[in-house]
């Protein structure tokens, strides 16, 4: 019985943080509705899988740059969202790769929350 606790402890020590870290990027598990993910809203602008992916099957991260072809470059994305509070693409640490905030296969999240609390919402 002792070392069942103890093992109970520990798991809860050591998965319990884990379990709600995930919750923080995943959200609930309530089933409330999600944003659609950003893969939904490529296939219903007719963008097909190889206007991203260069290889069959994708097996790489998207560049930055395959991004920047149909969404504008930095300084340009800077300028769309300026008026956005503070400005997510106007970032103290530069050119932030699109892929740290905007995914395409799963939900989207804020990069910038890892160190502030802005509460921007990412598409």
């Amino acid at each position: 019985m002792m070392m069942e606790r103890k093992i109970a402890s520990l798991l809860t020590f050591f998965f319990l943080p884990a379990f709600w870290a995930f919750l923080a990027v995943v959200g609930p598990l309530s089933g409330a509705a999600q944003a659609p993910l950003l893969e939904e809203k490529h296939k219903d602008a007719g963008v097909t899988c190889d206007a991203c992916h260069k290889e069959t099957p994708p097996g790489k991260a998207v560049p930055m740059e395959v991004c920047a072809g149909c969404h504008g470059d930095y300084p340009k994305l800077a300028e769309e969202t300026s008026k956005v509070e503070p400005n997510p693409h106007d970032s103290h640490e530069g050119p932030v790769p699109c892929e740290k905030c905007h995914h395409i296969h799963r939900p989207s999240e804020n990069y910038c929350a890892s160190c502030h609390n802005f509460g921007l919402k990412v598409p």
